[in-house]
């Protein structure tokens, strides 16, 4: 096994990377290699990397484009060094290598267009649709098997995730180390705490306001789980049928929590979190409102959903120009 496969099913996998961005970055990393003249990316080192990124900036690609294509090789060295394929001081010295001057280091946000969230619920009810009422009553009385379960359960859990992410904007390891009281449907609002002593430092206690809908989701879920009656007060089960008997009622590991939206297609958890910012500001809320809910470190990082916002303002005056001319009686200039 070569050392990017080895990279590919370690690190990739873990940390659920989408089909096309896995292709991506092992294409980016062999592209890399055969630029230095190696074997491998593992052979590379950092001055290596400083000529790559030189090359890609003298070729005219635009500095962010550059600074993309570099973070796609940056991780594969973090990962050599824990797997020992590297020394610290090489992965030191390849950290050391700034992006290109101009380049900005905050990602653009992707929000999810309309039509992508309706082809979204689409795809949900094809993979885990309802269960009708006729089962229901046939499992609570004890003549269906608990593997049928699994349908519904893995329905409504999704729907609750997918709702905290899009309608409240929490991360995906906010929405995993929830606690039942602080994401309740009683509540206005949702409790994100900080976990460590290094979350706090960055991201402080913040209260997310509940939304109709969002409460809507978490209440046929933690309905749903109250009347499954597992032995731990964790708001997520594994719900894969799959399993032992019993099993699947156990609190989800994060690795598999980080995997459910792959159960439905190419899904990005974090991209309905873009999506809820995006809205916020397209409603009309305040940049730093949207900045402390959305739980930002800085009002800068906010700043990229308003630049979004912005592009439409600018997109729809163009779409309504000619609307304007005949509202005003204006005729078109030759």
């Amino acid at each position: 096994m070569t050392v990017i496969e080895r990279f590919e099913k370690e690190y990739q996998s873990y940390h659920d990377m989408s089909p096309k961005r896995r292709q991506e970055q092992c294409r980016e990393l062999r592209l890399f290699s055969e630029f230095a003249g190696k074997d491998g990316p593992e052979e590379c080192r950092a001055q290596d990397f400083r000529l790559y990124l030189a090359e890609l900036v003298d070729a005219g690609l635009h500095v962010n484009t550059v600074r993309k294509r570099g973070n796609f090789i940056r991780p594969f060295f973090s990962w050599c060094y824990q797997a020992g394929v590297i020394s610290g001081e090489d992965l030191m010295a390849m950290r050391a290598i700034d992006n290109p001057k101009g380049a900005s280091n905050q990602s653009m946000p992707k929000p999810y267009k309309a039509k992508e969230l309706k082809r979204f619920w689409s795809e949900l009810d094809a993979r885990w649709p309802y269960r009708d009422e006729k089962w229901w009553k046939r499992w609570r009385a004890g003549r269906s098997k608990y593997s049928k379960v699994e349908t519904h359960v893995m329905r409504l859990q999704l729907e609750a995730i997918v709702a905290l992410a899009l309608d409240c904007g929490l991360r995906r390891s906010e929405i995993y180390h929830l606690d039942i009281d602080d994401m309740h449907f009683d509540n206005e609002f949702v409790i994100v705490r900080p976990r460590t002593e290094r979350d706090n430092e960055k991201n402080r206690l913040r209260e997310v306001p509940h939304t109709e809908e969002s409460r809507t989701r978490v209440r046929d879920w933690l309905e749903m789980r109250r009347e499954l009656g597992p032995d731990h007060d964790r708001p997520w089960l594994s719900a894969f049928a799959n399993q032992a008997e019993g099993g699947w009622l156990k609190a989800i590991s994060l690795e598999r929590f980080k995997t459910l939206m792959r159960t439905i297609g190419d899904w990005e958890l974090h991209r309905f979190r873009h999506t809820c910012a995006t809205n916020w500001l397209r409603a009309g809320m305040d940049l730093e409102v949207v900045s402390r809910l959305i739980g930002h470190a800085s009002l800068q990082q906010t700043l990229a959903y308003a630049d979004i916002v912005g592009d439409d303002i600018a997109k729809q005056v163009v779409k309504n120009e000619g609307r304007f001319r005949l509202m005003t009686g204006r005729e078109v200039a030759a």
